[in-house]
């Protein structure tokens, strides 16, 4: 099977999120739909009881937060949506 039509069988175009080239507004995927596979097949989340994390899984946080807000890393409109 060829990339692209693997790519079309794992993710049909409009599954995803995207971008209007025009307006820059955010287009909803199919996957938002309640009635879309996606969202019948997560199962609920029940909020845990310890709330704490690792002191690694916080250095991570720390470092992917540091890359998101630097020059490199961010991208023109995010800051909208904040």
């Amino acid at each position: 099977m060829k990339r692209k039509e693997s790519a079309k069988r794992y993710a049909p175009t409009g599954t995803f999120d995207r971008e209007d080239e025009n307006t820059h507004a955010v287009v909803n995927g199919t996957w938002r739909e309640e009635d879309g596979m996606p969202t019948d097949n997560l199962l609920p989340l029940q909020r845990g009881v310890n709330q704490n994390y690792s002191v690694e899984a916080k250095l991570v946080r720390e470092e992917l937060k540091e890359y998101f807000t630097s020059p490199i890393g961010e991208v023109h409109w995010q800051y909208k949506y904040i």
